[in-house]
């Protein structure tokens, strides 16, 4: 991450934060939160390593969604 990307990943990481809440992956919402503080407070090895952890994240949401829509299918 260089700083100059900074700006455009706590407007990422917000709207991400955001999309996440509002379907209830709390988890994710949480470390795109910690993204988004990282990037503010020009930080990019914080927000890197919390960029891993969303990454291992999504993946375990990913599979809870794909088990919901094989459930009701």
């Amino acid at each position: 991450l260089e700083a100059e990307n900074m700006v455009e990943l706590e407007r990422l990481a917000h709207s991400f934060k955001s999309a996440s809440a509002s379907i209830g992956a709390e988890l994710v919402s949480f470390r795109a939160r910690k993204i988004e503080l990282a990037a503010q407070k020009n930080l990019p090895s914080n927000a890197r390593s919390w960029l891993f952890s969303l990454e291992q994240e999504l993946i375990m949401t990913s599979k809870a969604i794909m088990m919901l829509f094989e459930n009701h299918a």
